[in-house]
């Protein structure tokens, strides 16, 4: 009597584990890139940020200036000027805002706006961009916070009380992006009731300036 082996070899094909697709890795510290807001790299050197074009967003005239530049007759910079500043070069972008002229430049995030201030620090030889920081009215915090959770996910939230200067509290949301070598953050209030912040920062290259800012401040503590 033939006997077939069509079933033991089906049998056999249903008993062989199916292959376990491994979850892609995460970047390493010598493969991970910084993190970009519109076209520019944290790490990158003053040089090379001055050659990146300026987006227009429905402006004319764009332009960058830097703290070792100076300024137009009426220009100045949106950002306060840190005590740190002998170490750091600071840039801003500029546009024409009929009818004020050269001014200040609101550029597009996801669907809000806000002013970037880009700030180097000497590392590696060179001015290296080591943070990008952007503060605008905080209507447009939702749209912010949506188009990066659209491209880097939920980030990590935790909410602290906000304490205006008539004592009233609110809750302000800020909210974490990391990867190996940078990190995003948003705070949904900063400094003023209706203010957001929007900070990239290196994570290497901030170590340099907080390790400046603690040198001044023990400095500072001396001399009370």
């Amino acid at each position: 009597m033939r006997m077939s082996i069509i079933p033991v070899i089906a049998a056999t094909l249903l008993a062989v584990p199916s292959p376990v697709m491994a979850a892609p890795a995460a970047p390493s510290l010598a493969t991970a890139k910084p993190f970009a807001m519109r076209g520019v790299e944290l790490g990158i050197t003053l040089e090379e940020f001055r050659a990146i074009p300026v987006p227009a967003d429905g402006k004319s005239g764009t332009q960058v200036y830097c703290s070792n530049d100076v300024l137009p007759k009426g220009l100045h910079y949106w950002q306060s000027t840190p005590p740190e500043m002998g170490y750091i070069v600071s840039c801003e972008w500029f546009a024409l805002y009929p009818p004020s002229g050269l001014t200040n430049h609101f550029i597009d995030l996801g669907s809000g706006t806000g002013i970037p201030t880009f700030r180097f620090i000497i590392a590696n030889g060179a001015w290296r961009l080591f943070q990008i920081s952007v503060k605008a009215n905080n209507q447009f915090y939702p749209a912010i916070l949506d188009a990066l959770k659209r491209n880097y996910g939920e980030g990590k939230s935790i909410i602290e009380p906000f304490q205006t200067q008539a004592g009233q509290t609110y809750d302000n949301m800020i909210t974490r992006w990391t990867n190996p070598v940078s990190s995003i953050t948003l705070e949904q209030r900063y400094q003023h009731l209706e203010r957001y912040l929007l900070t990239y920062q290196h994570s290497e290259y901030g170590k340099i300036m907080d390790a400046i800012i603690e040198k001044n401040r023990a400095a500072a503590a001396g001399k009370i």
